[in-house]
């Protein structure tokens, strides 16, 4: 798998750097969601690396659904109109996401900008082409059967390898300059 706290962190900076400050994420249930707890962490690490904490109502709660991640990104807008970019974790919910945004009468990624996580193909065909950390899908996929193999042909112990997600930086985060 993927370290998800170092994803987080790296989903936030890219956001910092891009100029955000005011940013939603939308996620799992964290007191159930193990990833999605992970994620959060990464990211408030790096959100707090100047010494500002993440104010957690700017965080929303979703099942991993295009309808949540609307549902949630129409609630976040609600209740913090000031949000310039989100941090979805997953591309569905970004996409979701995406048309809540423009359903409300906004752009992105000119008003608010949108973050997704897999790097799911679905991404690359939307308008604007989603921004994302990309699961290295393949090398996880091969990595296991590798282990797996070794443990049963071999005896080998359990083991797990550590993967890094990559920047797929689409076309949905721009540079905030309100």
């Amino acid at each position: 798998g993927i370290d998800d706290c170092a994803a987080g962190a790296q989903a936030c900076r890219y956001l910092l750097s891009s100029g955000h400050s005011a940013i939603g994420v939308i996620g799992g249930d964290r007191a159930q969601s193990y990833i999605s707890a992970r994620r959060y962490e990464g990211f408030c690490s790096a959100y707090g690396a100047d010494g500002d904490v993440h104010d957690p109502s700017y965080y929303c709660t979703a099942s991993f659904s295009l309808e949540s991640g609307y549902t949630a990104m129409k609630k976040l807008l609600a209740r913090h109109p000031d949000i310039s970019a989100v941090f979805c974790m997953s591309d569905l919910l970004a996409i979701g996401a995406m048309r809540a945004v423009c359903d409300a009468g906004l752009r992105v990624p000119q008003d608010v900008s949108v973050m997704g996580f897999d790097g799911i193909e679905l991404g690359a065909y939307c308008t604007p082409r989603l921004a994302s950390l990309r699961q290295p899908q393949k090398q996880i996929a091969d990595r296991s059967v590798e282990q797996l193999l070794a443990q049963i042909e071999k005896g080998a112990p359990a083991s797990t390898s550590v993967l890094e997600a990559s920047l797929v930086e689409g076309e949905s985060v721009s540079r905030f300059e309100r």
